[in-house]
This record gives C-alpha cells, sequence and structure tokens, in this order.
C-alpha cells in the first residue's frame, strides 16, 4: 500500500493544534504501522531527525499552490506514483480537484459554519467553497470528536457510516516533571518568574481570552505576585486580537503580569505545564481540547469553560465553569489554585483515569483500520 500525507501541519503551522495533531499522527504512524510505503508533502526546509531511521519515507515538495486551491501537480504525482490513499489531515484543505485515488481527511472543527462572527471573510468564504466538495470527495471522514461527528451530519448532512470517530492522544513527552527545574528553566530562557495560571493555545477570539485576562484581575487581589502566562501565535492574523488583549490588561492595571510568550517550541511545552500553578482553557469552541488533555498528563488541575467537547472529553472529572458569569469562575480558580494537599492526590487521579483512552496506539490502530478498509 502507497499512502500519501499532507504533511503541512508540520512544515507551516507551528505552535498550531494542527501542528501537534499531524506530528504525533505521522510519528505514531511511522513507529505502529512501518509496511507501507508514505510519501509525505513537504517543505524541504523542515527536518524531523527523528524519522531518518525510516526507510519507507519520502519527501516531496511539489510546490503546490495552496493559496488558490490548485493541486494539479498532486493528482499527477498521485497517478505517475500508483499512490493507493490521499489523507488531508487539515480539514480536508487540499484535496485536490480531481480524484485520483482513495482519499481520507481529518476533521478537527466546522467553525465557519457554526460562527461566523470568529473567522475572518476571506477564510469564510474559502471554507465554504472547498469543505464541502472535500467531505464528497472523501471516502472516509476522521472526526477528532463525537461532537464534531454531529456537527457533520447537523450542517453538511454527511452519512453517517462515512464519518469514523477517533481522538487523538498525548505526546509522551506530556508527564510530570520536578517543578523547581522546569520554574529554573522557565526563568532561564523566557524570564518567567513566580507562580503562574497558564493558558496553551491559538490568540484566537473564540478562545475567550479577554475573559481570562478580567477573571484573572480578580483573582490577583488575592496573590500580587501570580503571573498568567499566554501561549500561542501572536503574529500574522492573530496580531490584531492579541494587540487588543494586550490594551485589555493595560487599561485594567495586570499589563506587568500578563505575559505572551508567543510560539514556543512543541519540545519545551512540558515545562510551561509542569511550571504551572494550574491550567486554564475558556474556549468557547473546540473539536477536541488537546491542550487540556497535555496539561493533565503533566499532573495539573484543569478548569475548563463548560462546553459540549469539554463535557464529552472529561465526562465531569475536572473543573467545569460558565466563564460568562465571572464572580462564580473567580471563586472556582481560587478554590482550585488553593486546594489541600490531602484533595489534590484525589483530583488528580480522576483526571489522569479519564484521559487514560485517549493514546495514539488506540488512535493510530483505527486510522490503520479506517486505511486498510478502503485501500486493498
Amino acid at each position: 500500500m502507497k499512502i500519501c500525507i499532507d504533511g503541512f501541519g508540520v512544515t507551516h503551522l507551528h505552535g498550531t493544534g494542527l501542528y501537534t495533531y499531524t506530528y504525533e499522527m505521522l510519528d505514531n504512524l511511522f513507529e505502529l504501522f512501518p509496511q507501507p510505503k508514505y510519501t509525505l508533502l513537504w517543505d524541504e526546509s523542515t527536518h524531523v531527525s527523528k524519522w531518518d531511521k525510516h526507510r519507507n519515507i519520502e519527501y516531496r515538495n511539489l510546490i503546490l499552490n495552496r493559496r488558490e486551491n490548485k493541486y494539479r501537480k498532486l493528482e499527477d504525482f498521485i497517478l505517475e506514483n500508483k499512490i493507493s490513499i490521499y489523507h488531508s489531515p487539515n480539514n480536508g484543505f487540499s484535496i485536490p480537484e480531481n480524484k485520483e485515488c482513495r482519499q481520507v481527511i481529518t476533521v478537527h472543527d466546522i467553525l465557519p459554519a457554526i460562527s461566523k462572527q470568529y473567522v475572518d471573510e476571506k477564510y469564510y468564504t474559502k471554507f465554504h467553497k472547498i469543505f464541502p466538495v472535500s467531505l464528497e470527495k472523501s471516502d472516509k471522514i476522521i472526526s477528532v470528536s463525537d461532537f464534531i461527528k454531529k456537527q457533520l451530519i447537523q450542517e453538511f448532512n454527511v452519512s453517517q457510516e462515512k464519518i469514523e470517530v477517533i481522538y487523538p492522544g498525548v505526546s509522551h513527552i506530556f508527564k510530570p516533571m520536578e517543578e523547581d527545574k522546569c520554574r529554573e528553566f522557565l526563568k532561564s530562557k523566557y524570564q518567567i518568574e513566580d507562580e503562574f495560571l497558564l493558558y496553551v493555545g491559538s490568540i484566537h477570539p473564540r478562545k475567550n481570552i479577554e475573559t481570562l485576562i478580567e477573571v484573572f484581575k480578580s483573582i490577583k487581589r488575592n496573590s500580587d505576585n501570580l503571573k498568567l502566562v499566554i501561549v500561542g501565535k501572536c503574529d500574522g492574523k492573530r496580531k490584531e486580537y492579541y494587540l487588543k488583549l494586550k490594551r485589555l490588561a493595560k487599561s485594567i492595571g495586570v499589563e506587568e503580569s500578563v505575559i505572551f510568550t508567543g510560539r514556543v517550541n512543541y519540545m519545551e511545552m512540558p515545562f510551561f505545564y509542569n511550571g504551572s500553578k494550574c491550567f486554564i482553557n475558556f474556549s468557547e469552541y473546540d473539536g477536541f481540547p488537546i491542550t487540556t488533555l497535555e496539561a493533565i498528563a503533566c499532573d495539573k488541575i484543569v478548569i475548563c469553560n463548560d462546553t459540549p467537547s469539554v463535557q464529552e472529553i472529561f465526562n465531569n472529572k475536572i473543573y467545569v465553569v460558565n466563564s460568562k458569569d465571572k464572580n462564580e469562575t473567580k471563586d472556582i480558580i481560587l478554590e482550585a489554585i488553593n486546594i489541600k494537599q490531602i484533595y489534590i492526590k484525589n483530583l488528580l487521579e480522576k483526571q489522569k483515569k479519564q484521559i487514560e483512552k485517549y493514546n495514539w496506539n488506540n488512535a493510530i490502530r483505527k486510522l490503520v483500520s479506517v486505511y486498510e478498509s478502503i485501500g486493498y
């Protein structure tokens, strides 16, 4: 079997959930299913030395015109090399116009179809032009949660049989580490000192970071040295919202205590989780809350906004808040960060047990079954 996979998430989307998903999917796929011949659509400037040991991987820079969605070079490559399966892990945004082999897409969210106010006009138009066609041309659709599967059926009338729910896993790099060593690393490289609350994710309006900063202002009255660390890309399309957040922090007097790190190397993220007091995610829409799972894997208490995907994945085993009620949210965060040691162990055990099933061994086993069901 010859499998071609779009590596765009790894080569161009550092610091995003699509990077995490694509990198971990590929890394575990190569280890657990080494039999096929893999071709990765790849930017030649990106190199993952860990994969050098795999002799069945070919990297091809086809110089695709992604901006205008022209994939004729990909179609020709698929035909000439007798590719069995082509997989687009980035919401199907790189499905070619003409179908020359079996096709799989991974769908992480359908935000433009649900909340137009959270996307710009350009992306909204592109999504509605490309996404429905990708759904139609795909032989199988991988959904990262049952929540997204239901939305696909409801909004696009996709056949239930066509969708396979495959939960992503958590990388083995996310595990408990000595807090003092993590703090020392963060102080040395990022000049982050004192205790801090942590947010990791996209700097995007749907992530509700404004509310997080406002609630942090109230919490800080109880702890002068407490900081709020926000990890995520601040440039490009995110810059306008980032500057808005900076202005907000300044206007309410917490500018010096709110730290924006920008993009952080993926391999350094365990230091942030382990060095934090707790992890907070007030996102109003997530297909799968991967950063929350990463924090739990590092034995950190997590606090999330009450959303369908959070309920599905965590089943009330974590602190859940209605972020619109800022007073209640503040009280719950204070409870979480001041919880007595005797209760922390039980809470962490409940969190850890709940995420055991979200591992890449399970995910790759199901992915391979999808490939085999359509590839032979």
